[in-house]
């Protein structure tokens, strides 16, 4: 099968190189081998992993994804765009170690931020900036505290 990653890196090369006729053109491969529509213009992150080979999974241009970023089946990352309203600066960024459950629906009509390590529930329809170590579900969603931890690495076992 084929990579969405890999296309999008040889695309993202094309444009960077000012080749942007090839870009569109690698582009459009990448959806028709993998359903995944990622524009050369989305900066992705080291060790970002796409399951089922980001089956209907749609980001919109100038979206930044971090580091070791988890994306699900049919993710949509993308904003309300009117009159060229998709320009570097409105962009939609994705923090690093970050999981977006399958169904997830990021939407924005400017800048918002999902933080490090922050999960996003399947389905869950995300309108907010949602802060690090924080779960968001529902629709919309909602944002979870993060969880406290029981014990502390070193210390030892007490009932709570």
């Amino acid at each position: 099968m084929f990579d969405p990653q890999t296309i999008h890196a040889a695309a993202r090369w094309c444009w960077l190189h000012k080749l942007e006729f090839l870009a569109r053109w690698l582009q459009r491969l990448n959806f028709f081998f993998t359903t995944c529509e990622l524009p050369y213009t989305v900066q992705i992150g080291k060790r970002v992993r796409f399951q089922h080979y980001g089956c209907g999974v749609m980001v919109y241009d100038w979206t930044i994804i971090g580091d070791d970023v988890l994306i699900h089946p049919h993710v949509v990352i993308g904003g309300v765009a009117r009159d060229n309203d998709t320009v570097p600066g409105k962009s939609i960024i994705i923090g690093d170690g970050a999981q977006l459950g399958a169904g997830a629906k990021i939407i924005s009509s400017g800048s918002l931020e999902i933080g490090k390590r922050a999960l996003i529930g399947a389905n869950a329809v995300v309108l907010q900036s949602v802060p690090d170590d924080c779960t968001a579900v529902g629709i919309p969603a909602r944002i979870l505290p993060p969880k406290k931890s029981w014990e502390t690495p070193g210390a030892p076992l007490q009932n709570p």
